[in-house]
């Protein structure tokens, strides 16, 4: 399972917020936009440092995180799953 962005480079949600949102996002618009699987997204979220964006340290983790922000921007039609 690959996540890919379905708008063009550096269009972005309108109500997209500072933190971890943002993060994520730019985590799918790295590298040209190319389709990534989860493990590669806990990569580029590792090396972004998403977890300084965590309300607390012991609140989330990035695994859940990551997903709670790829399943927001599915529903909202920002992000397709596909299977290659």
């Amino acid at each position: 399972m690959k996540y890919t962005l379905t708008k063009p480079q550096y269009v972005r949600p309108p109500n997209l917020s500072k933190g971890e949102a943002e993060v994520v996002y730019m985590c799918l618009e790295s590298d040209g936009m190319k389709p990534k699987t989860f493990d590669e997204l806990m990569v580029e979220a590792k090396r972004r440092k998403l977890n300084a964006h965590f309300k607390r340290h012991d609140s989330t983790t990035l695994e859940e995180s990551l997903k709670y922000w790829l399943a927001l921007f599915k529903r909202e039609g920002w992000v397709r799953i596909t299977d290659d």
